[in-house]
């Protein structure tokens, strides 16, 4: 991986951790591209150089955007190539970036976009867009080629049923079994499920919630589709209050099958009980007696 192909990767990293992260489900397509680019320091340096090259006629477009690239682009790592950063994955690049390259037809440059590494003219050699959709069943299916390691209930569960089909939240209780409480709706409207374990070293219970999502989620690297979530939270009943301690996503439903994402959450030290109501008042008064509960 060339310089800037391997800082706009941990830039991506860094941006999606500050906003919102990259989501793609089966109703969308994935897209990648064969692309070059041509990185320079100001816009007015972009609009020069993208003014030279617009009127260039197609069948000299590359060639010529080639040249400019070895000539005028800052980024060491890829001008020697002529701007050349392979194919780049959706999800992988830095927002803006990846937003021109994909709205961009093969064969055509685009205008001056900004990245926090400079100002960029992009040049797609190719591109290919896939429903996520087959991705996800193609994923799927080369995980249950290999050995059994899956419940029978629960690859039914994954390969007939979702959300809101009939009976679908007593076939998800059976997968997850007798510990697990009723079928709940989170915060944002999806199928969850709540279990209450023991109390731990810190005199405080976890709480486990169960998620289905509506529409398999696609995970980028390893490539996978994200069908259900496990999230581990302790509960301080003395305070009332809630802390989020680790997210696993799994490929399947109910829970099972290999965790695909998982992420440890830094703990909040300033948590105001004012914040606790809806969802998170649930899985509180789940967890406690009123009486543990301070007025």
């Amino acid at each position: 991986m060339n310089k800037l192909a391997a800082c706009v990767v941990l830039a991506s990293t860094t941006v999606q951790a500050q906003t919102v992260p990259y989501v793609a489900d089966e109703r969308d397509l994935y897209h990648e591209a064969h692309v070059y680019h041509v990185m320079l320091r100001t816009e007015a340096e972009a609009k020069e150089a993208f003014a030279s090259l617009r009127n260039v006629p197609s069948e000299r477009l590359l060639p010529t955007f080639k040249e400019a690239a070895v000539a005028k682009s800052i980024d060491p790592g890829s001008s020697r190539a002529g701007g050349d950063l392979g194919v780049i994955k959706e999800g992988t690049m830095v927002r803006s970036f990846e937003k021109a390259a994909f709205s961009t037809a093969p064969g055509h440059m685009s205008g001056p976009v900004q990245s926090e590494f400079g100002w960029h003219l992009v040049y797609v050699a190719s591109a290919k867009s896939t429903p996520v959709a087959r991705i996800c069943d193609q994923t799927l299916q080369a995980h249950l080629k290999g050995p059994p390691a899956v419940p029978a209930r629960a690859i039914e569960l994954t390969k007939r049923n979702k959300p809101g089909t009939p009976g679908f939240d007593d076939k998800v209780r059976q997968v997850l079994g007798p510990l697990w409480g009723p079928a709940l709706k989170d915060a944002d409207g999806n199928t969850t499920f709540l279990k209450v374990g023991g109390i731990n070293a810190s005199g405080n219970k976890e709480v486990l919630q169960h998620t289905e999502y509506p529409h398999a989620r696609l995970h980028i690297a390893p490539m996978a589709c994200k069908r259900s979530e496990r999230v581990r939270y302790e509960v301080n009943c003395r305070e009332g209050t809630v802390q989020l301690q680790a997210i696993e996503e799994l490929e399947f439903r109910g829970g099972q099958g290999p965790v695909v994402n998982r992420r440890a959450v830094t703990p909040r030290l300033d948590v105001d009980k004012s914040q606790y109501g809806g969802f998170y008042r649930q899985l509180r008064d789940s967890a406690c007696n009123k009486a543990d509960l301070k007025t």
